[in-house]
């Protein structure tokens, strides 16, 4: 997978890497390891990306999302402004772009760590 290699180029611990191959299944992985950063298609078999975001929303409100996406329609973009989403990649997908989005969350995800950390000292 183009992405997973591109997460583990970028240095990025393979151990931490969840994969599903539709949306029912990645909520059952999500369920059972906390997820931290989704990076999700819109369109995905048996559950949509925008539902599948609920869902891991719900389990875990401060998860960080990027979609994917070869659609350029307005109501997906909607939505996931609807969900406070972090990116909103189309495909084909620009790796470097991928690259700088996937930092920027990373760098974010590591601030917050930090800031609960000295909430909770």
């Amino acid at each position: 997978n183009q992405i997973r290699n591109e997460l583990l180029r970028m240095g990025i611990d393979e151990k931490s890497l969840l994969e599903a191959q539709n949306g029912v299944a990645a909520l059952g992985k999500a369920k059972d390891n906390k997820i931290d950063i989704l990076i999700t298609d819109i369109s995905m078999p048996r559950m949509p990306g925008i539902d599948l975001a609920k869902h891991i929303l719900a389990l875990y409100p401060d998860c960080k999302i990027i979609f994917l996406t070869g659609y350029s329609d307005k109501e997906y973009l909607k939505a996931a402004i609807k969900l406070n989403v972090i990116d909103y990649i189309e495909k084909p997908l620009d790796y470097d772009e991928f690259e700088l989005e996937a930092d920027e969350i990373n760098s974010e995800y590591d601030k917050d760590k930090e800031e609960d950390f000295e909430i909770t000292m």
